[in-house]
């Protein structure tokens, strides 16, 4: 996973969290405060994780059913 990948995923899932955090402050004051702790413990989270994501995953291109597949 190449490092521009690697930061948009994990600012992706943070944000997300965030997100719903801040969308239920009706329900209780400290959700939000709880959603971006817990958010900023998930970008890190998949910061780290991402260090260990297989480059061959994500590096493949898609195989779509208009191309015939590739001949060995």
């Amino acid at each position: 996973m190449t490092t521009r990948q690697k930061f948009r995923f994990a600012s992706t899932g943070a944000m997300l969290i965030t997100a719903v955090g801040f969308a239920l402050a009706d329900v209780n004051p400290l959700v939000p405060m709880v959603a971006i702790i817990v958010g900023t413990l998930l970008y890190f989270a998949l910061l780290f994780v991402g260090d260990f994501w297989p480059e061959s995953e994500v590096n493949t291109p898609a195989q779509t059913s208009d191309s015939p597949p590739e001949s060995p």
